[in-house]
């Protein structure tokens, strides 16, 4: 009885296996791990470039800051 059991369940498996690849057989398992990849590389990149942003910014504000001073302290 026990391996009557085991082999209803691996046949029951097989078939929901055989409708999985049937249903998602089209995707490219491949391709989405290049567009993950391509994905996570932008995203570094425009880290990147946001953290340059900031930084300049910064640069800026301290700038103004400073003119604002010195035309303070002419007045």
């Amino acid at each position: 009885m026990p391996y009557d059991d085991i082999k209803k369940e691996a046949h029951r498996l097989k078939l929901m296996l055989v409708k999985y690849e049937q249903k998602y057989g089209f995707i490219d398992i491949g391709k989405l791990q290049e567009q993950i990849s391509y994905a996570k590389t932008m995203h570094e990149a425009a880290k990147k470039e946001s953290s340059g942003y900031h930084r300049d910014l910064l640069e800026i504000r301290k700038r103004i800051m400073d003119l604002t001073q010195k035309f303070d302290r002419g007045n």
